[in-house]
Order: C-alpha cells, then structure tokens, then sequence
C-alpha cells in the first residue's frame, strides 16, 4: 500500500516536471527504420518453397551484442526462445560455457530463415541477402558463423579453406568454423572447433 502511495506521489512529480517542460527519453532500445524495414520482409517472404515448411524466423538481434552468432538454419522459434534441438542446445552451452554471455550481449541469426533441413541451393541465394542486412546492422560486432564449407560461398570468398581465420567482411569482423550439425556427426573437430571458439573470445 505504501509503495503504491510513493509510486503515485512520484508520478504526479514526474507530470509536473513535465508541464515545466522536462523531457523524457525512452532508455529501450529503438530498432531503426532500416532493421524494422528488414524484419518485415523476413516475416513476409514467399520467395522460395520453404516457408511453406514452417514461418521465416527473423532471430535474435541485440543492439548492444558483442557478438552475432550465425547458424545455418534457425536455432531460434518465433518468440526468440531456442527451439528443442540438439544444434540449439550445443549453441547455448557454447554462450554460456565459453563465452559467458548475458542475453543483451550476444545475436543469433541463421543464413537460412525457414526450415531445419540445409542444402546448398537458389534457397540460400535468395535468403543471403536478408542475412547480409542484419549483419549490416550490427557491423561493429564480430560474427561467429558456424557453417559448412558449401555455405561459405554466399560470402564470396575464393579461399578453399577459411576455418579459424579472422577475415574482414564489408567492414566487419568474421570468423568461421564448422557448422553445429557437422559437430554432432564428427565428434573429433570439436577440438578445431574449440580453438577457433577461444580464438573469437580474445577478441571481446
């Protein structure tokens, strides 16, 4: 009863300041025009036949992350929780684990936006670009991308091999390594993987 009392008394404060001409901000986080444009075109694309399989997922995009991690397809549902899979799962120890996040530190995004099933196709090419804009805005964060080797040529890059090295991508810093379902199919490149891991954590 008294806090409410004092929570009332501090709002008629507050209105009063304001008919002083006080201004307030909203200290939320804004999604910019831009990424909300982005969003939009997630959630309503038709371009392919995958989003006939289940709803494009957008992903989670903080604006004060350190670090983007990128899977190939969506770890996160359309709530931003992660989905119950053995990929989403191995990516949240690594967040925890590793890296030692909190939630406003870290995004996670996927090349592709609908579907759990990855193959190299006009799929990919078509849903590059919505990839591309999200990492555009959020450049000043590193990206850590978990994809295959067929994966890495959205990029454009003509080196065969770029696991484990730090490579400037349209301003910003990236670093790959083996996809998260390769992980759980070959045990033995969780060593490699780790090293790139640590690798991408000196970086923070």
């Amino acid at each position: 009863m008294q806090q409410g009392l004092k929570d009332l008394y501090r709002l008629q404060d507050l209105y009063m300041l304001q008919s002083f001409g006080q201004v307030y901000i909203d200290a939320q986080p804004k999604v910019s025009p831009s990424q909300d444009s982005s969003q939009d075109s997630i959630k309503n694309c038709s371009l392919c036949d995958r989003g006939k399989i289940s709803k494009p997922i957008i992903g989670i995009l903080n604006p004060k992350s350190k670090i983007i991690f990128v899977t190939q397809t969506p770890l996160i549902d359309e709530k931003g929780l992660f989905i119950q899979t053995r990929s989403a799962k191995m990516l949240q120890d690594i967040i925890q684990k590793v890296f030692h996040l909190r939630i406003q530190e870290y995004s996670v995004l996927s090349l592709l936006k609908c579907g759990s099933i990855f193959e190299y196709n006009s799929d990919v090419e078509i849903c590059k670009k919505y990839l591309f804009d999200q990492l555009k805005a959020k450049s000043d964060a590193l990206a850590l991308c978990f994809l295959d080797s067929p994966a890495l040529k959205v990029f454009g890059f003509k080196e065969d091999y770029l696991f484990g090295r730090f490579i400037k991508w349209n301003n910003q810093q990236i670093i790959f390594t083996h996809s998260l379902k390769t992980l759980s199919k070959n045990p033995s490149l969780k060593k490699e993987t780790m090293t790139h891991l640590l690798m991408a954590k000196e970086l923070l």
